[in-house]
């Protein structure tokens, strides 16, 4: 189905207001359990060439993933309400790891690494997370972008106390 959406880019700012309409749509989105027969396809699959199969098991979930929660791909509407847009990334796979592309957009937004992980830590799913699963992520992520984007090793670490 598809459906033109009307209205603005979310603004992707700490500060923002819109945040919580942001954190509230990732909830939503991480409770939806398709099932393997809506044949999507999963985390572990798209990232498989740049993930030693021992290293996949975190990576596996049956959570429903957007993965690209961008500014553009998430508009308010004129009634106020967010709708996501653009599911041309969707994958299978853990809740958690939805965390971890939100930070990636809020990096690419401007953000500092240090500002960004504390805002992470806020996620339940992401904190109880061992260090080993989103280290994961960010190997694959690396390199998924040919070693462009290094800077996932230090968005999934803890945040620094302060």
């Amino acid at each position: 189905m598809f459906e033109h959406v009307e209205g603005r880019p979310v603004r992707l700012c700490l500060g923002s207001p819109d945040m919580a309409q942001v954190v509230g749509v990732v909830d939503r989105i991480g409770r939806v359990q398709p099932g393997r027969s809506a044949g999507l396809p999963t985390l572990v699959g798209r990232l498989r060439e740049h993930l030693p199969p021992a290293r996949s098991g975190p990576l596996c979930g049956n959570r429903l993933l957007h993965t690209d929660l961008t500014s553009a791909n998430m508009i308010i509407r004129s009634d106020g309400r967010l709708s996501v847009v653009d599911w041309g990334q969707v994958a299978l796979g853990p809740r958690w790891a939805e965390i971890g592309y939100l930070g990636a957009a809020l990096l690419g937004e401007g953000h500092n690494l240090g500002e960004i992980r504390r805002w992470m830590w806020r996620f339940p799913d992401w904190r109880r997370t061992p260090l080993t699963a989103r280290r994961a992520l960010a190997e694959a992520m690396i390199g998924h972008t040919d070693g462009r984007d290094t800077w996932w090793i230090s968005l999934v670490e803890p945040p620094i106390a302060g």
